[in-house]
């Protein structure tokens, strides 16, 4: 949003139709104005970034279905993968004058939130999970931006920048990335329990946004891939993958997983990015992903 000006536009849109906004990065505000909220105020706009739907998106999923509001993503953060997909990504401006002036005019899609559990612990809910080096990478960048405030840390272009970085120590061989243990069970689809270097969920539909390394074998509301660390020609295997290509060599026997399902147990895992939030988890005790409620979100 600092972008050429951006929020400044923003507020003085916001003003011209008499709105005040709510500025927060806690996930309990969140709540509390999504609790204050009132049927018919219209659609919640969030500004912001993935965690920032995530938050909402964990506490939307407790309530029942007349509790929930229209939600109107819109791109404000440093990644806006949940709004790209749901094609409010950009115009900001422009969307959310739609909103302010002409709701009705804006369609309504859902997607379904990813449950997740371990034991008695709450539920989280998110849109796209990563584990095993996936987590690491996103948790590296997460640090690499938080080590200072130069503008090759906070710049638009700093993960890029990391990313950049880590593939050169990588190539050079001065990086090795984690590869935990897993053991992943989809429902109706198939098990790989090996050393894994890609694990990632999501209940996205990546109709407007890039990769989808996922398969269409089974049903469900979440699409899967986990790949081993010894997989059979990964990296030549790699750009169909990002495609969601199917190939006769993606198999569990090659260490490749993938598919759709509406519910997924791992074990092993101690680390996992929700929509860009880390969270960690007990290692001894298996995490169940399941297909959460459907949330209603505008979209052009």
């Amino acid at each position: 949003m600092s972008r050429a000006g951006r929020l400044q536009h923003i507020m003085r849109l916001l003003r011209r139709h008499g709105v005040r906004p709510d500025f927060t990065s806690a996930p309990e505000t969140i709540t509390a104005l999504l609790e204050a909220h009132q049927a018919d105020d219209g659609p919640v706009v969030l500004l912001g970034g993935d965690g920032t739907i995530q938050a909402a998106a964990t506490w939307l999923a407790t309530q029942p279905e007349a509790r929930r509001p229209l939600i109107l993503a819109l791109g404000g953060g440093r990644t806006n993968y949940i709004a790209a997909d749901l094609n409010t990504r950009r115009p900001v401006a422009g969307l959310l004058e739609r909103a302010l002036t002409d709701p009705e005019g804006l369609s309504v899609v859902t997607r379904h939130s990813i449950a997740v559990t371990q034991g008695d612990r709450p539920a989280a809910h998110a849109f796209f999970i990563a584990g095993a080096s996936v987590d690491e990478v996103i948790r590296d960048c997460h640090a690499f931006r938080a080590a200072g405030r130069s503008r090759l840390r906070q710049g638009h272009a700093s993960t890029a920048i990391r990313l950049t970085q880590l593939a050169t120590q990588w190539l050079l061989g001065k990086r090795r990335f984690t590869t935990p243990t897993l053991s992943v069970d989809i429902e109706g689809v198939g098990h790989l329990q090996s050393s894994m270097c890609v694990l990632v969920l999501s209940s996205l539909q990546h109709r407007h946004g890039w990769p989808r390394p996922y398969l269409q074998h089974g049903s469900g509301d979440i699409a899967i891939t986990a790949v081993s660390a010894n997989a059979q020609r990964f990296w030549r295997r790699l750009p169909g993958l990002l495609n969601g290509r199917d190939h006769a060599e993606l198999t569990p026997a090659n260490g490749y997983l993938s598919g759709r399902s509406n519910q997924v147990t791992v074990t092993g895992v101690q680390h996992l990015c929700l929509d860009g939030q880390e969270m960690d988890f007990d290692n001894d005790q298996p995490v169940v992903f399941r297909s959460g409620p459907a949330l209603a979100f505008v979209a052009p």
